[in-house]
């Protein structure tokens, strides 16, 4: 096959020794570094930042960011008509070669030329005894041909592509190509991506729609080093699929068509943009070496948040915004938390969709991974004194701000930000943040070695270069987005045990919190029954056992535990208990596992006051009980099957039937902890102990999680507050809910139903029937709180809300062996049904169960009636299936929903002739009689 791709060599590049005093300064460099002649005699820019400050502006780009490419026309653009592919040959050889050494710039028209260039003038230079050009690498590729438009000649021939290289005073650029979608690169470091749209009406013309503008965030470092096109790879088609950008030593920018992966290496199996189906991938790189403060260094990946339209993804909130760009998500460490500090959660995902089919997927192992989306701009010097955040536990959360801040109480910057750091340290002015994980080292980095790595096999890896990788996708609508993204996630393993989907579980929890015992178990069980409620599970929470990590029961509290499960089971309970994976000093558990090596380590050195008045001692730690612990290290196989086996012989001494596996969280290891496989990132704690622990078992949930979703396992939501807001409270399950299901989690189980009553405050009648409304058709649902305990009228209609479940219960059993399968959502956002339906994207209150049942729960205190949006055909309601007929695609306002009452729609009908089955499974519950 005939090759026409050509890479470029480094412009110019010579070798030069470094500065001897920095380099025993900065205790890293071990060499050389390279320096670009080229680079260095161009003019400066005059435009670099300082990446430090995570809020502050940048100024690195004069022109604004959503405006449009360089030398591009504004709209638009039609595609033309005619297709000139037939009967021509594309031989046009990439400009990008560049030349220069003590001289003018000179482009190469062909590799043969350019490398004969480059030797002359390093030839020439040895002969009069100065530093010349060292030509590292030129290599000829051939690719491939991507997926194109066959309707858009312009993506087919680059001749026919607007030409962006001649514009006067602006960047040079590159247009990438891959299927529908184009990408702007221009040496500068911005990026703009677009998508050709086929058109509404018939005998349209297709338009190209801008989806994204973005730029790499350059350190102050680089504020004379302008950015050079060092590669361009194009397929045999010429079109440009692989781009590269370098600003001197300091940093490289690498864009690439994620199905060609051109610069070699390719995406291995397990790699998280594997099986990216079309898009690109960018990949930004920083040598910490060459900044001032290595240890302050960055790579930062920036996405504008208002050009793609509205935000959703990226993980658990403590205030779930729906979209995320009505809040202000300050820039903090990307891992689990308990309630982190810049509002972060206990589950975390790494990829974003937007309301204009944007797909933005960050590298989930990018060890110190830092995400702000929107963040507050800071207020000068009050907002230093006032804004520092840290991670707290148990009673220290009471007075906490609960985050993210709402835009409008503050002003956002408009941003997505990725960061790779190259350490989790302090803050430094506004919204810094203080966690666990600061000073802790990664045992390996996002490096990627020194940009001649791959080409120069002569080249010592000497320099640590930060890598943000990124991958940006632009498709039709955010749901054809978020199915990109689920694309590339683990499959679960199958579907969760169908009782917990067809029956609430109920647990001690919220009613007895640590003062539960056999008696009141039991007692509980029967009042349940009593009471006429469904049941799947009993699970027995804290404090079951006779010292945490013990794993047995408590003698005095629990005398008869095999008696007690067998009731259990005869009353129609599974029975589960809590179980975390920490371990109390006083107790055979630690003594048996401490010499054995089970436990995370850590010689930090508490505060004085821990360590004396609390009894800290190193590799313990504070947790939301007493007394302190150890963490069980999940990464070690030996101390993980001693565990399980602890967990085997409950269920076999007892008849115990599952569990629920609690915290998980890296937030809560000692400081400077080590296990005994070292962690690349802390989210890999996590994944050992869901994966490692709590997947070996059927019957059990788990409340965190970061790219886990290959497990049956039901995935909880984080403890809620028992009150109706949207800092976790009532009107934060719907909007936490929906992020689950399109971030990889369709199996999610709320938390309790009323909350978990923390700090004496309890529901009252009215929440708590709005909340069993609100959860009643979820994947899955809890209890804990009594509602006979707020009244028999709330027991009435919380009995009331659960028949509803009944009727479609079938429905969600199919749902959950379909998501098992392809990971769709079994509760979907109002767009999964109607993604281009502009009224849809802000809908944080509805949600639909598959795709014909729309659930719109009354989540406001003091509202009888609400507006309820229905999407394209006709809908009847679930409690009146033969009773009045909405037509879809429009709102209802002020539909009547008393205290009694759950909005449930049914579509019975879509388009003209096409028909739903909802009616058919939208069955009566056993023993109902229908004509009543």
């Amino acid at each position: 096959m005939e090759a026409v791709a050509v890479l470029g060599s480094i412009p110019g590049v010579l070798r030069a020794p470094a500065d001897v005093n920095r380099r025993r300064n900065c205790g890293r460099a071990r060499g050389s570094a390279i320096v670009t002649r080229s680079a260095a005699r161009r003019p400066s820019l005059g435009r670099g930042v300082s990446p430090e400050p995570e809020a502050r502006e940048s100024r690195q780009h004069a022109a604004p960011l959503n405006g449009s490419v360089p030398g591009a026309p504004r709209g638009a653009t039609p595609a033309p008509k005619s297709n000139p592919r037939e009967g021509t040959k594309t031989n046009a050889v990439p400009l990008g070669f560049i030349v220069a050494a003590g001289g003018p710039s000179s482009v190469a028209t062909s590799a043969v030329e350019a490398l004969a260039e480059a030797k002359k003038l390093a030839e020439d230079a040895a002969r009069r005894g100065v530093p010349g050009p060292r030509v590292v690498a030129s290599t000829v590729t051939t690719l491939p041909k991507p997926k194109v438009l066959e309707s858009d000649p312009s993506l087919v021939n680059p001749a026919r592509a607007p030409n962006l290289l001649d514009t006067a005073g602006a960047p040079r650029s590159v247009v990438l190509v891959d299927g529908a979608s184009r990408l702007w690169i221009t040496e500068d470091g911005r990026v703009q991506l677009r998508r050709w749209k086929k058109a509404k009406t018939p005998g349209g013309m297709p338009t190209e729609d801008l989806v994204s503008t973005a730029h790499v965030q350059l350190p102050k470092e680089n504020v004379d080093v302008p950015g050079t096109f060092t590669r361009t790879v194009r397929d045999e088609d010429g079109n440009a699929i692989g781009a590269e950008v370098r600003w001197g030593v300091v940093a490289r920018l690498r864009v690439e068509s994620a199905t060609s992966r051109c610069f070699g290496g390719g995406a291995g199996v397990d790699d998280w943009s594997a099986k990216l189906a079309e898009g690109f991938v960018a990949e930004f790189s920083v040598n910490a070496e060459a900044c001032d403060e290595p240890e302050h260094a960055m790579a930062e990946f920036k996405v504008d948040v208002d050009v793609a339209g509205d935000w959703f993804g990226g993980g658990h909130l403590m205030k779930q915004h729906w979209p995320l760009n009505l809040g202000c998500w300050e820039v903090g460490p990307h891992y689990p938390f308990d309630n982190g500090p810049n509002g972060i959660n206990t589950l975390v995902a790494t990829h974003w969709v937007t309301s204009r089919g944007l797909a933005v997927l960050a590298d989930p192992d990018t060890p110190y991974l830092h995400v702000g989306l929107n963040a507050p701009k800071p207020k000068g010097a009050w907002d230093s004194l006032v804004s520092n955040r840290s991670f707290g536990v148990g009673i220290q959360n009471a007075t906490r701000l609960i985050l993210p801040m709402k835009q409008g109480e503050r002003q956002g910057d408009g941003v997505l930000r990725l960061q790779a750091r190259a350490g989790f340290h302090e803050g430094r002015g506004a919204f810094s943040m203080d966690h666990p994980m600061i000073g802790w080292e990664a045992k390996s980095s996002a490096v990627v070695g020194s940009v001649d790595e791959g080409l120069d096999r002569d080249y010592e890896d000497e320099s640590q270069w930060l890598s943000m990788r990124v991958g940006l996708l632009a498709l039709d609508n955010v749901k054809h987005a978020t199915e990109a993204c689920l694309q590339t996630l683990k499959k679960p393993s199958g579907a969760p045990p169908s009782e917990v989907i067809r029956a609430p579980i109920w647990t001690t929890w919220a009613r007895y919190k640590q003062n539960v015992d056999q008696r009141k178990t039991l007692a509980f069980a029967r009042e349940i029954i009593e009471n006429k409620l469904p049941r799947s599970v009993m699970e027995i929470d804290d404090k079951w056992q006779s010292g945490y990590g013990e794993l047995d029961f408590d003698p005095y509290k629990f005398p008869d535990p095999k008696g007690m499960v067998d009731k259990l089971h005869a009353m129609g309970f599974k029975v589960t208990l809590w179980v975390m994976p920490f371990i109390e000093e006083d107790t055979d558990a630690y003594r048996e596992g401490k010499p054995l090596g089970y436990f995370v380590e850590s010689d930090h050195l508490h505060h004085p006051f821990d360590a004396i008045v609390n009894g800290l001692k190193p590799g313990f730690f504070k947790w939301w009980n007493a007394p302190p612990v150890v963490a069980l290290d999940v990464t070690n196989p030996a101390a993980v099957e001693w565990f399980v086996n602890r967990l085997e012989s409950l269920r076999s001494r007892y008849g115990i039937d599952g569990y629920k596996f609690d915290a998980g969280e890296p937030c809560f290891l000692p400081r400077h902890f080590e296990t005994h496989k070292p962690l690349t990132h802390p989210s890999e704690y996590t994944r050992c102990w869901v994966q490692n622990v709590a997947a070996r078992f059927e019957l059990a949930e788990v409340r965190t999680g970061h790219h886990t979703t290959g497990t049956s396992l039901l995935t909880r939501m984080g403890d809620r507050f028992s009150d109706w807001g949207t800092g976790n409270g009532l009107r934060s399950i719907i909007p936490t809910l929906l992020t689950s299901g399109i971030t990889g989690y369709p199996f999610c189980l709320p938390d309790m139903i009323g909350g978990n009553a923390y700090f004496g405050k309890f529901p009252d009648r009215e929440l708590l029937v709005r909340w069993a409304q609100a959860n009643a058709l979820m994947p899955a649902l809890q209890f804990s709180l009594a509602p006979w305990d707020v009244g028999s009228e709330a027991a009435d209609l919380t009995r009331k809300s659960l028949e509803i479940r009944e009727k479609v219960v079938e429905k969600l059993v199919h749902l959950t062996e379909a998501a098992a399968h392809s990971l769709e959502p079994m509760c979907r956002p109002m767009w999964w049904l109607a993604p281009e339906d502009e009224e849809t994207y802000r809908i944080r209150d509805q949600f639909a169960v598959g795709d014909d049942v729309i659930v719109a729960p009354v989540v406001e205190k003091g509202k009888r009636s609400r507006d309820v949006y229905l999407t394209e055909g006709l809908w009847v309601e679930a409690s009146d299936p033969t009773g009045k007929v909405f037509v879809g695609g429009q709102w209802t306002r002020d539909f009547l929903a008393p205290l009694e009452k759950l909005p449930c729609f049914m579509r019975v009908a879509i388009g003209e002739e096409e028909y739903c089955d909802v009616g058919d499974m939208w069955e009566d519950p056993p023993g109902a009689n229908p004509e009543q």
